[in-house]
């Protein structure tokens, strides 16, 4: 055990200077946090050891280490900024990373398919248009058409033969 008191740490009496002396095992070098929280807490930091009564001998009394969150201050918590709601969602698509996944093959081949269909439609699209835009293109153009279908009056079961086919 160190006898010299680090810069910043306070001396504590174990015993009380009044009875107690300056021996090391008296001693204890604590920061003005903890030296703070032995001063507030005398039951629990004399149940620790960190406080020694007048009638007994600290070099009998063992010195407990507590939990280091029992004598910190608590931190001050900064409210938080108030977020705007965000007015888009959030759209997400995973490929097969694989042939082992299902689908793998089936993945490139739409996606070379959807390249060549946007190249007919004169579409600008270079090698480097992520796979997800050429996808969610063409997902939006099939919602689209498939909603102009059902605005212009599918007959009553014809959706269930529309699902078969």
């Amino acid at each position: 055990m160190s006898t010299v008191k680090p810069e910043g740490f306070h001396e504590h009496h174990r015993q009380k200077r009044r009875g107690g002396d300056n021996r090391p095992v008296n001693l204890l070098y604590v920061s003005p946090e903890m030296h703070d929280w032995i001063e507030k807490n005398p039951a629990k930091a004399m149940e620790l050891g960190w406080t020694v009564s007048q009638q007994s001998d600290p070099a009998e009394i063992v010195v407990v280490l507590p939990d280091p969150a029992e004598f910190k201050k608590p931190r001050e918590s900064k409210p938080r900024a108030e977020e705007k709601p965000r007015d888009r969602g959030v759209i997400s698509m995973r490929p097969p990373k694989d042939e082992r996944e299902n689908g793998a093959g089936r993945w490139d081949d739409y996606m070379q398919s959807g390249r060549e269909l946007g190249a007919k439609a004169d579409f600008a699209w270079s090698e480097s248009v992520p796979d997800y835009t050429v996808a969610m293109f063409f997902i939006g153009v099939g919602l689209l058409a498939f909603r102009d279908e059902l605005d212009s009056g599918l007959e009553e079961g014809a959706y269930e033969a529309y699902r078969e086919s």
